[in-house]
């Protein structure tokens, strides 16, 4: 593979580095959240727990539950459901100090957690940006831009000597401009990158959408870097009009942002959605060029599969499906419908659907076809039965249904040869699981097959 494979390089390190940041909290970034206070701190907060009628004694474990109902005992507290927080006292002078210790930690832990937001906001942003200028560097050495504003680009005449080749002078000056571009607002430079590689994709469904978001991320991103986290008035006056609206956007100017779980979680999924639409764009073309190669283009088309599920892994379901959208229709344009590859897009398009509760009746019927179609093919009995009965359980049960279903064939292979072992090992990783992942049953399965106490 050559130039698709810097292609799909460059999203496999995104996805990457979305998945490290996504899993970095504020144990991730200073240690343990308690190190020698543990059980003392345990116990504390248990005993608030049980104090708020929030946990029940008898579920607290048997080594600290003496010790916790005796702690809750000497502990007085009243819950604020206005301000949603929770006073602590207590009239025993050992009990007041082992508080006092509490709520120092657990002040340090909330400073921390804005510090992780900080951190997740800065280093995505980032690395969309550094993304998104590469593939528009990588579109641009391969096909020809869509907009003539490149054109005027200049080169010093004394650059001209830095350089063996007009090749080496032109990545010059293509980098000279999109690294130019940056210095704008994020709503202007994506939206100039996007009509350089195709002014169409600014016109596809939630990329303004995903474009406000990025815009007030970045402005965010510029509070946290260049003003402490405290609004002024460019922020207030540059957040798009659409989230002036929204109640999680409204600020003071001089009042302290910061970010918190549910921010970055859409923050992310709208970064990766609008990143998506990029690349999308860029695939149609990729096949293009590969249509007489149709090993190199198998391969492209798997590796997009493994990106694609790599999101679903990660719970970007609707993300994950973008691509599945646009690559089983381009994989039956350029293979061929009875291509079992192609069968196994749509397969992993309609899971997407269902995993992000998308499924509608329309597509089950669509469902149906898929499997009465491919069942006649040639080379579906010639696949493992966990493989077929899976997929089409999968998709056709309802989810407790499916669930006997993947606990009757995975007993099976438990059952079985290494080989059959091997085949349950690497199942266990399927995202069709995730439909079951929460079932009682599928988790006692679970814990038995691996023996967990």
């Amino acid at each position: 593979m050559g130039f698709e494979q810097d292609f799909l390089d460059l999203y496999q390190t995104f996805l990457t580095e979305v998945s490290i940041l996504s899993a970095v909290d504020s144990r991730g970034l200073s240690g343990p959240l308690f190190d020698r206070s543990t059980s003392r701190n345990f116990i504390v907060y248990n005993a608030i727990q049980v104090k708020l009628g929030e946990t029940d004694i008898e579920d607290v474990p048997s080594p600290f539950k003496d010790t916790v109902a005796n702690f809750s005992s000497k502990i007085d507290v009243q819950k604020n459901t206005e301000e949603n927080s929770v006073g602590v006292g207590s009239k025993d002078p050992f009990a007041k100090r082992i508080i006092a210790e509490f709520d120092t930690m657990m002040q340090q832990e909330n400073r921390k957690s804005e510090y992780v937001g900080v951190f997740k906001v800065t280093n995505f942003t980032n690395l969309f940006e550094s993304t998104l200028t590469a593939l528009c560097s990588w579109s641009l050495k391969y096909f020809e831009p869509k907009s003539n504003k490149i054109d005027t680009q200049s080169v010093n005449f004394k650059d001209f000597g830095r350089f063996n080749s007009i090749e080496e002078l032109r990545t010059f000056a293509l980098s000279k401009y999109i690294n130019g571009l940056t210095y704008r607002s994020a709503g202007e430079w994506i939206v100039e990158i996007a009509n350089i590689i195709d002014p169409k994709i600014t016109k596809k469904k939630g990329f303004k959408s995903g474009l406000d978001q990025l815009t007030e991320l970045y402005l965010r991103r510029n509070l946290f870097v260049h003003n402490s986290g405290k609004v002024n008035y460019i922020y207030l006056a540059s957040i798009p009009t659409a989230l002036k609206k929204e109640k999680e956007y409204q600020f003071d100017s001089e009042e302290y942002i910061t970010a918190d779980d549910d921010y970055i979680k859409l923050s992310f999924s709208q970064g990766i959605s609008v990143i998506n639409l990029f690349f999308q764009n860029r695939i149609e073309y990729v096949a293009q060029k590969l249509e007489q190669d149709k090993e190199s283009l198998n391969k492209f088309f798997g590796e997009l599969n493994n990106l694609a599920l790599e999101l679903y892994r990660q719970n970007y379901f609707k993300e994950g499906n973008m691509f599945f959208q646009v690559t089983a229709e381009l994989a039956k344009k350029y293979l061929g419908e009875k291509d079992d590859t192609v069968f196994l897009y749509y397969y992993n398009k309609y899971l997407g659907l269902l995993l992000s509760g998308e499924l509608n009746n329309s597509h089950r019927l669509a469902i149906n076809k898929l499997f009465t179609y491919t069942k006649k093919l040639s080379w579906w009995d010639s696949f493992e039965k966990y493989n077929t009965v899976l997929s089409e359980s999968s998709l056709t049960q309802n989810a407790d249904d499916f669930c006997d279903t993947a606990i009757e064939i995975a007993q099976e292979l438990n059952n079985g040869n290494n080989s059959d072992k091997q085949n349950l090992a690497d199942l266990m990783q399927w995202p069709m699981l995730k439909i079951i992942e929460n079932k009682t049953k599928w988790i006692k399965f679970v814990d038995s097959l691996y023996d967990f106490k």
